[in-house]
């Protein structure tokens, strides 16, 4: 089967969150199974094409304009988004869309991933772009839908008639999001709880008739995200002190050690250590968990905290880590290799996210023989299994975090021979790339009416 496979960020040439994990590992693993794969993504700055990771079956484009993606961000600065990305991404669907005709494929599908590629489903199914493919368009996080005031139509070349509720229209201004939930083959999300819960208002963002309609015609699917074990595994994890394995667990206390020095605290095998690697925004439920360090400080606990983004958040987190010095360390930024040391290095990680459509920090976690601690929605729900591999509280409950890292603490303190079991048993799950690709392959097929892929 030939893919045409867009995406705006693809690890390692760009990363903002989820998405370029995703777009590295899932087109490869389309790849490795004998597919052959164009991945379509912009040339931001500091991109070096020469990087390219060698996987026989896939090639890579680079859409290039100056003007458009030289820039300090992906889609913005200083939290602030870019007032020229409806341009930007029109032509980054365009040329994606283009650039499968230069290099001479004829895709039997053109796989979008988030707003930033949405509008190529309108090209294809409106405009006849690449006539004969299938479009299949996955939502990563609906929250983020590339809304845009009316007058993006004539700035980026599309006619009128798409500002129609059965089109681009969203509440009086032009949605790019829902050109892909609407004039796609099929919508795909990320887990199937997410797949579930948008289509109800608390997590539908105003388009959840749209997605109960496509839910009812058979034509919205929830497929759990994967995990790429070749970086994400501590038998091979060369950001650790030394590897370990389910079977050999003692080496873990070293990287707890290299952790705690790492962030300035106190070196003790005793404290309950708990990581945090996220976005700095709302979502994440970061706010939560700035309000609730004193009484974890007070109850004995460590936080190891890294991540961007929302600056107030930025600036609480840094008060924080100075008030509690020794007790909670915070690294502003995003860094490859102590995110892998958090994971390696904590005994829980956690995720108190409002939403989530899938996460991929929770399957590293396991991974790693470190227990998550986790709201019970979307792919957390869907991957974590209460008292088993983790630790799951209602987002909704005022006080079901501290509860939630209570028990998880208790567990720590009081009973490591469970600890130990819960370890190891996070540690035997699978959420390879391979079963998720097979998944999105048998819907490919049925959207191209190919026989069934291998």
């Amino acid at each position: 089967m030939r893919i045409l496979f867009v995406a705006s960020e693809c690890r390692p040439f760009s990363k903002t969150g989820g998405l370029a994990d995703v777009a590295s590992a899932l087109s490869g693993a389309f790849a490795v199974l004998g597919h052959e794969v164009l991945v379509s993504t912009p040339r931001y700055r500091g991109v070096q094409p020469e990087r390219t990771p060698s996987v026989p079956g896939r090639r890579f484009h680079f859409v290039e304009h100056e003007g458009y993606f030289d820039r300090a961000g992906l889609y913005g600065e200083d939290g602030v988004d870019y007032p020229d990305n409806d341009r930007r991404f029109a032509y980054f669907a365009r040329a994606s869309l283009d650039a499968a005709a230069a290099q001479g494929l004829a895709p039997d599908v053109v796989h979008l991933h988030d707003w930033q590629a949405a509008l190529a489903a309108f090209l294809v199914r409106s405009e006849g772009a690449l006539p004969g493919s299938s479009v299949v368009y996955t939502v990563h996080n609906l929250a983020y839908q590339g809304v845009f005031p009316p007058a993006t139509l004539t700035r980026v070349g599309l006619p009128a008639s798409a500002f129609t509720f059965r089109g681009l229209e969203f509440h009086g201004n032009v949605s790019y999001m829902k050109a892909g939930l609407v004039f796609a083959d099929a919508v795909t999300t990320v887990s199937p709880r997410y797949a579930r819960e948008i289509q109800a208002p608390a997590f539908g963002f105003g388009l959840e008739g749209v997605l109960r309609e496509r839910a009812a015609a058979g034509e919205l699917h929830g497929i759990l995200n994967g995990a790429d074990y070749t970086d994400w595994s501590p038998e091979v994890d060369p950001n650790l002190p030394q590897p370990y394995t389910a079977r050999r667990l003692s080496p873990k206390r070293l990287a707890k050690a290299a952790l705690q020095r790492e962030l300035g605290l106190e070196v003790r095998r005793d404290a309950p250590l708990l990581g945090m690697v996220t976005r700095l925004d709302r979502q994440k439920g970061v706010d939560l968990v700035i309000e609730l360090a004193p009484d974890l400080v007070e109850l004995g606990v460590q936080l190891a905290i890294l991540g961007n983004g929302d600056p107030a958040l930025e600036r609480r987190l840094t008060r924080l880590a100075a008030r509690h010095a020794g007790r909670v360390g915070v690294r502003i930024g995003f860094v490859d290799s102590l995110a892998h040391l958090i994971q390696g290095g904590s005994d829980m990680l956690l995720m108190p996210s409002r939403w989530e459509p899938c996460g991929l920090n929770q399957m590293y976690a396991m991974r790693y023989g470190t227990l998550p601690v986790v709201s019970a929605v979307g792919g957390l729900d869907d991957t974590i299994e209460e008292g088993r591999t983790g630790f799951k509280f209602d987002v909704d409950a005022p006080a079901g975090l501290a509860d939630a890292i209570r028990r998880a603490v208790e567990r720590y303190r009081g009973d490591q021979v469970t600890w130990r079991r819960m370890q190891r048993a996070g540690m035997a799950k699978d959420f390879s790339w391979a079963v998720s690709a097979q998944e999105y392959l048998r819907l490919f097929a049925t959207v191209t009416g190919s026989p069934a892929a291998p």
